[in-house]
């Protein structure tokens, strides 16, 4: 057997970078006691304090918490008053403080402007403007079209009137085609430039699309002028003729419309009521899948572009007697089994040639065309 320790007793003095701290006692107090001494230094100011161990291994953590960076270690200045023999106090390091430099956003480094100002940004780091970096937007610099047509006889062109256009270089005035949502869709370059008037193409009528369009100029000297609508008119405008003109009352062949005028970029076609989905159009031919019909019987087509409707008394005729129907299948009451036939009795019932588990070909016994 040993006889117990007999606790530490007394105060200690330490310093820290040359101004000593308050003394504080050395045994089991309180954390908070020795947070107070060690904050009542100037430089120091906010610590956070633990205590633990034994009587023999007493323990005191110091976290330093408003004095950034890597730190010098506290200083033992006096422990003169502890009443116990062979007491030893040392400070030793446990985690080096540091400073963490965070990235500073882009808007911390500007000042407020009265005038729109350029920003250049390199690798996500905002540049520092060496001169003035003030860009004023002057709507009366943009070009503007004031009217637009198409004019000809045997050869159209498209007439661009209006002001602020490039008279010095034709191709730098470059009308842009806009789709449904204000996208670019065709461009052209002009043939022709004065300051107020530009001309664009030399074609057929049939070669432009039928319809009002929205359009707008970019002179690259200056910039792009608003949306304006331009009436291409409806004259030759045209559906002549839809191939293969009949099919059966599920339709999902592909049908191609001939004609002139189309709009290449988002023509609508139906069949009677019914949308007959556009796989591919150009001004001259659209091809689409048939939708079904209930009812057989011919059935009006029309092509929906730009605000106006094309239609020429063309049809499609839907053929119930061509249609397949199945009348029967065995097995009728399950699913049949892997390696077993599956057996279908109707009319207009096609030869598989080539099948998978998702899909199939086969010979139909007409000719929908």
């Amino acid at each position: 057997l040993q006889a117990a320790m007999i606790p530490p007793t007394g105060t200690i003095t330490l310093s820290f970078m040359g101004i000593p701290i308050t003394p504080f006692p050395f045994n089991f107090v309180d954390s908070s006691v020795i947070e107070r001494a060690l904050e009542t230094h100037p430089l120091l100011t906010n610590v956070r304090v633990g205590v633990s161990g034994t009587c023999w291994d007493l323990k005191v953590n110091i976290e330093f918490l408003s004095s950034g960076g890597d730190q010098p270690l506290l200083e033992v200045v006096d422990t003169s008053d502890i009443a116990e023999n062979n007491a030893v106090v040392t400070v030793q390091g446990v985690t080096d403080g540091y400073l963490r430099l965070c990235p500073i956003p882009g808007d911390m480094l500007a000042k407020v402007e009265k005038d729109p100002q350029i920003r250049v940004y390199v690798n996500d780091i905002p540049t520092v403007c060496g001169r003035p970096c003030t860009h004023t937007v002057d709507n009366s610099l943009n070009p503007s079209i004031t009217e637009a047509s198409v004019t000809g006889s045997s050869s159209y062109s498209l007439v661009v009137t209006g002001v602020g256009f490039d008279a010095n270089s034709p191709e730098a005035n470059i009308l842009q085609w806009l789709g449904p949502e204000n996208e670019v869709v065709e461009t052209a370059n002009a043939l022709t430039a004065s300051e107020t008037q530009l001309g664009f193409y030399s074609q057929t009528l049939e070669q432009f699309q039928a319809g009002t369009q929205n359009a707008r100029i970019l002179v690259k000297s200056s910039g792009v002028s608003e949306v304006y609508s331009v009436d291409l008119g409806t004259a030759s405008a045209t559906i002549n003729s839809i191939t293969p003109n009949t099919g059966a009352l599920g339709g999902g062949i592909i049908v191609e419309i001939s004609g002139s005028r189309f709009d290449p970029y988002n023509p609508k076609v139906y069949i009677d009521d019914a949308l007959c989905p556009v796989l591919f159009a150009s001004k001259t031919i659209i091809q689409c899948t048939v939708p079904e019909s209930t009812t057989d019987g011919d059935k009006p087509v029309t092509v929906v572009q730009l605000g106006i409707t094309i239609s020429n008394s063309i049809i499609f005729t839907y053929d119930a007697s061509i249609t397949p129907e199945i009348v029967s299948a065995q097995p009728s009451t399950n699913i049949p089994l892997a390696g077993q036939n599956g057996w279908y009795t109707g009319s207009q019932v096609c030869t598989m040639q080539a099948q998978t588990k998702s899909e199939g070909a086969c010979d139909h016994p007409l000719d929908p065309g």
